[in-house]
Formats: C-alpha cells, structure tokens, sequence
C-alpha cells in the first residue's frame, strides 16, 4: 500500500470514528467537500502540506503522522482523584470514548441549531486554592445564581445538566463497582459527559445519583484541565484530595443551599440535643432530596448541627419519602437529533451516522422524521 493509500486510509477511519460528514470535515478544515472525498480516495492532487496540516489538527494528530501514513494510538488523559488509584479498567476505554463522541455531536449539534452558549461558558476552571470548601461554596452560589434559584430545591438533575450545561449525562456498567461516577471533558471541542456506574451500589438510589452528578458538574467547572481530554475518576477513598473537597463542598451547597437551609431552619445555631438535630436532619433531606451522609456534613459545615452528633446522626435517621425511580429518558443525542432533523439541518442518513446506525437500521421511535 502506497503512502498516499495509508493516508487515506487514515483519514477515512478517522472521519468515521468522529462521526463526521465529508461536508462537516471540509467546513471544519476550510476545504471542500469534494477535496475530502479525492483525499479519502488517495488523491492527494492539489492539496497542499499546510491544508493535510489542518486535517491532522482536527483529529488533534500531529501533521508529520498523518503526513506519514501512520500513526499511533493515543489514550484519553487520565485524572485520578489519587495517584496510586486504578480503579480505571483498560476494557471500559471504548465505553468512554463512545460516549465522548456522543457529547462532541451534541456539541456540534447545538452549534447547528443556533441553540447558543450554555451556563458552562460563564464558568472559567481555577486551581483550588488553599481554601477548597470556601472555593467550592462559592462556586455553588455562582450556579445558584445562574440559575436564579438561590434557595429553593433543584429538580431533575440530569435535565438541568443537559439543558442548561451541556453536558450529556450517560450510565454505563462498568468492570469495577469501586468507581461511583466520572467526568470527561474535551478541551477542544468542549464537550463534556458524566458517566453513573451502573454496578456502584449507589446507583440503585436516586439520592446518590443526585449528589454524583453535583459532585461530578464541580468538577466541570471547577477543575483546569490537565490534558487536551480529561477523565477524572471518583471512587469510594477515605482520603480526599483539594479538588475532590472543592467538588464535595460544591454538590453540599449546590444542593443544599445556605439561603435554602435559612428560610427552612432559620439562621445557623448548633443543635446539640439528639433529637432537635435528628429533625433538623430530616427537613433538610425531605426538601432538598439528598443522601442522609450529605445532609448530616453539611449541617455540622455550616453550623446547623453539633459535630459531636455525625455517627449517631447517620446510624440513627428519621425515615422521609424516598425519592421515585428516575423516568424514562430521551437520551440527549437522540432529542438533538430529533431537533436538528425537523429543523432540516440534517439529514436522515446524517442522523443515522450520528446515531451509529447503518442505513437498514430504523431511527428510534422518539425521533419523527420531517
């Protein structure tokens, strides 16, 4: 196989993994869509090393690889909350990149339809700084007011996240239980995605759901990124990094807001009696929906509950209403879809390639064709 064979060759499979259209990538790289389509049949007439150079960019390759024909593989940048932690299995690699792809088509989606920054744009990643719960408190407040919902509880997590930041929400069962949730953002693109691990045993409860995508959309906002693609892993540790305290302190207050806890409680006085505390306690989690661990802390934080009380507080809870399983849900890659072809921005076969779908496939029931 010649070298212009393998370099087209390459820029096929590529184009096919990013799910893009020969449209997409020339209006990407500034060539046109028959230029796409002579290069992915080797004929590299007339495109110059500076236009192959852009290619390889978009598929954030460096150009001498492309140019090459070869290439190798790259792994996602991997964030640990730990260092010495791997829960992280090879074998859920593919899991991650396949739902990666899902939010970057989400991500050029939206850019299709017009439909405009989200409220993650606002938000500019910083270091934690020596105060983390100080710094993830604050930057509860400053979702909060974005919101514009300064004290009252949060509805439907998933959607909130979806719609207001973008951030495409999956589950998947992964090859370990120790894992709880974790992030990936793509720099580049800026897309982003949450994947719950179906086999952690809290994914079974709707309040730890609530309080893993908080903790998980801190880590979004708060955290720089540390490669062009990140993936940060939370698992069950008894020893938590700043960036894993600025993320807890985030989905407290997030959650739980101090202007929420004020008009529910009044203003912050220590309850030191067992009961008085226990009530507290079981107000605060029957209207704010949240784990019985999450609410006890963040009391004792911000000073609603004597700290002495946490154990006999969490071994001995006052029952409230348990939160309904989560309804069915439209996945938020088939719902723009769904948009993008009523709109007429794309079209049923594009919808397919977006879906991962071949032509004999049906589009799912949810997406009426124009």
């Amino acid at each position: 196989m010649s070298r212009f064979e393998d370099i087209a060759v390459m820029v096929r499979r590529l184009r096919s993994e990013a799910r893009l259209t020969e449209v997409e990538l020339a209006n990407a790289v500034g060539l046109e869509a028959d230029q796409i389509r002579r290069l992915e049949a080797g004929d590299l007439e007339g495109l110059s090393t500076a236009a192959l150079a852009r290619v390889a960019r978009r598929f954030s390759l460096p150009p001498d690889e492309l140019l090459s024909g070869k290439t190798t593989a790259r792994p996602l940048g991997i964030h640990f909350k730990q260092p010495a932690l791997s829960d992280f299995q090879e074998k859920d690699r593919s899991t991650v990149e396949g739902i990666l792809r899902e939010a970057q088509h989400v991500v050029w989606l939206n850019r299709a339809l017009g439909l405009g920054d989200d409220l993650r744009q606002r938000f500019a990643p910083a270091p934690v700084g020596g105060r983390p719960y100080e710094n993830g408190y604050g930057l509860a407040t400053q979702v909060r007011d974005a919101l514009s919902n300064k004290e009252g509880p949060l509805s439907d997590l998933r959607e909130l996240l979806e719609e207001h930041f973008g951030i495409l929400v999956k589950s998947a069962p992964l090859h370990t239980t120790r894992i709880q949730a974790l992030c990936v953002k793509d720099a580049a693109e800026g897309a982003a995605a949450i994947i719950l691990n179906e086999t952690n045993e809290g994914f079974a409860n709707p309040a730890k759901q609530r309080s893993d995508l908080a903790h998980e959309l801190g880590h979004i906002l708060g955290d720089p990124p540390v490669d062009e693609v990140d993936l940060v892993i939370d698992a069950s540790l008894t020893e938590h990094p700043p960036q894993e305290q600025r993320a807890n302190a985030f989905a407290a207050e997030l959650l739980l807001p101090l202007a929420g806890l004020r008009r529910l409680l009044g203003p912050p006085a220590a309850a030191s009696g067992v009961e008085e505390a226990r009530e507290r306690v079981r107000r605060a989690r029957a209207e704010f929906s949240t784990t019985l661990e999450l609410a006890v802390n963040h009391l004792i934080n911000r000073g609603y509950v004597d700290a002495a009380l946490r154990e006999w507080l969490i071994e001995n809870p006052l029952p409230i209403e348990p939160l309904p399983a989560r309804q069915p849900h439209v996945p938020l890659l088939e719902r723009r879809v769904h948009q993008a072809l009523r709109a007429s921005v794309i079209s049923t076969g594009h919808a397919r390639e977006l879906l991962g779908l071949s032509v004999w496939d049906p589009l799912p029931a949810d997406i009426v064709t124009p």
